[in-house]
């Protein structure tokens, strides 16, 4: 193929090769970033869910400190929220594990609301015909509600640490894979170039061989001219 090329345009593939490079450089670049930033977005999401949850369950300690409809509603609504984001992270982990956590949680998150609404409507109801004493089913109802809050926070604690495990080897694979990309590139860079170079030169080497013959029977110092042997169409081969 390149002896069918003249040299301006043997020349030109330097600076087309090396743009092929940058630009294929940049779009790896940006697939393996894109994929370590939704991984660390996942992480941060995942911590954000402790939090939620944290402040889910010190809604309730408040509430059965202040036994109103806004106390309950409140531990309603910071459990909706929570649910609601843990839905929406489920549909961007690429991980089954995660997914299935997620699912854990929110099927936990449910069961916690069904036992809350019932605990609420019982602690109300006493609160405003003078009951001040628990009975044995609202201690049991408390108790299971402590149990399924520690699984929604060992299920997040999960996720979280599955989502940092991710991050931390999507870092990883990114640096490796530029250090790969960089090696490579550099490798197809050099040896375009010497193949290129080489060609150039071998034209020039035979162009110069042809004229030394050339010049040493214009000068009687050889009796035959040796024809230059250029099968290439660039400027080398034309003369």
């Amino acid at each position: 193929m390149l002896k069918n090329m003249n040299t301006r345009k043997k020349l030109f593939l330097f600076p087309i090769l090396f743009i092929l490079i940058v630009i294929g450089s940049g779009l790896v670049y940006k697939h393996f970033s894109n994929t370590a930033h939704q991984r660390n977005n996942a992480a941060i999401s995942t911590e954000e869910f402790i939090q939620q949850n944290l402040k889910g369950r010190i809604s309730v300690y408040q509430f059965l400190r202040n036994l109103t409809e806004e106390s309950s509603q409140k531990v309603q609504n910071d459990f909706k929220k929570l649910m609601e984001d843990v839905s929406a992270a489920k549909s961007t982990f690429s991980l089954k594990e995660n997914k299935d956590l997620c699912d854990d949680i929110l099927n936990y998150s449910k069961e916690y609301l069904k036992e809350f609404d019932a605990l609420a409507k019982e602690n109300i109801s006493n609160f405003k015909n003078g009951i001040t004493v628990e009975s044995e089913d609202m201690k049991n109802r408390i108790s299971k509600m402590s149990n399924i809050g520690l699984e929604i926070e060992h299920k997040i604690q999960e996720i979280n640490k599955n989502a940092i495990m991710l991050r931390e080897d999507a870092y990883k694979s990114l640096d490796i894979d530029l250090v790969i990309l960089a090696i490579v590139a550099t490798s197809i860079f050099i040896l375009i170039s010497i193949v290129i170079s080489n060609n150039i030169v071998n034209s020039l080497e035979n162009f110069k061989n042809g004229l030394f013959s050339f010049f040493a029977y214009l000068n009687r110092e050889s009796s035959n001219v040796e024809l230059i042997n250029l099968n290439s169409k660039d400027e080398f081969g034309q003369m």
